[in-house]
C-alpha cells in the first residue's frame, strides 16, 4: 500500500500515518513467517539429503556386508558350541573307560584327532583299547559305567527303580508311559488290581 494511493481517496495525514503503521506492522509480521518458513524448508532439504546419503550406504552392500558378519558370528559360535561337546564327549569317555587322573591328559591328547560325527566320537574306542593293551596302567582295573536315559531300568520312577524292590503300586504301574511296559508291569502285579 502506498501514500499516495490513500492520499488518492482523500484520507487525512493523521490517518493515513495510523493505517501506515498497521500495514508495516502486519508486512514485517508476514515477513517474519515467510523468513520462518524458508529456514524450516532449507533444515528440511538438509535432513532429507543427510537420509539420502544414509540409504546410499545400504545400497551400495553394507547391508551384504553386515549379513556376511551375522553369518560368519553364526558359524564361529556354532563351532565353539561343537568344539565344546566334542571335548565334554572325550572327557567322559576318557573318564567312563578308567583312565587314571594322572594320565587323563595323555588320552586326551591320543584322542585329539578323533572326529564327531552325529554326536559321536568316530574312531575312538579304537584307540582306547589300543592303549588299554599297550598301556594298562594308564587305566583303572575298573571302569565306571555310565548312566543316561537311555540305560533307565525299566518301570523306573524319576529313574529310581521300583521294580525289584517290591515297593510297585498301582499308581507307579500307570504312570509308565511305554505301553507294553505298562502291560507287562499289570500282568507281574495282578494282586494289586484285584485279580490273582
Amino acid at each position: 500500500m502506498k501514500r499516495e494511493f490513500l492520499q488518492g481517496l482523500g484520507l487525512e495525514a493523521d490517518v493515513i500515518k495510523q493505517i501506515m503503521a498497521v500495514h508495516g506492522s502486519e508486512i514485517n509480521e508476514l515477513t517474519g513467517k515467510v523468513t520462518a518458513l524458508e529456514d524450516d524448508k532449507v533444515e528440511l532439504e538438509r535432513q532429507v539429503s543427510q537420509k539420502d546419503k544414509q540409504l546410499a550406504k545400504f545400497d551400495s552392500g553394507e547391508v551384504e556386508d553386515l549379513q556376511s558378519q551375522i553369518e560368519t558370528l553364526k558359524q564361529e559360535h556354532a563351532n565353539e558350541i561343537e568344539a565344546l561337546k566334542r571335548e565334554h564327549l572325550l572327557e567322559v569317555l576318557a573318564s567312563t573307560a578308567g583312565v587314571t587322573e594322572d594320565a587323563k591328559e595323555f588320552v586326551l591328547f591320543k584322542l585329539k584327532d578323533v572326529e564327531m560325527t552325529d554326536g559321536k566320537l568316530v574312531g575312538a574306542d579304537e584307540i582306547l583299547s589300543g592303549l588299554k593293551e599297550t598301556n594298562p596302567s594308564l587305566f583303572t582295573q575298573e571302569a565306571k559305567t555310565t548312566t543316561s536315559q537311555d540305560t533307565k531300568p525299566k518301570w523306573s520312577n524319576g529313574g529310581v527303580s521300583t521294580v525289584n524292590n517290591g515297593s510297585l503300586s498301582v499308581k507307579d504301574i500307570m504312570a509308565i508311559e511305554d505301553a507294553t511296559e505298562r502291560q507287562k508291569a499289570i500282568q507281574d502285579n495282578m494282586h494289586l488290581f484285584g485279580n490273582k
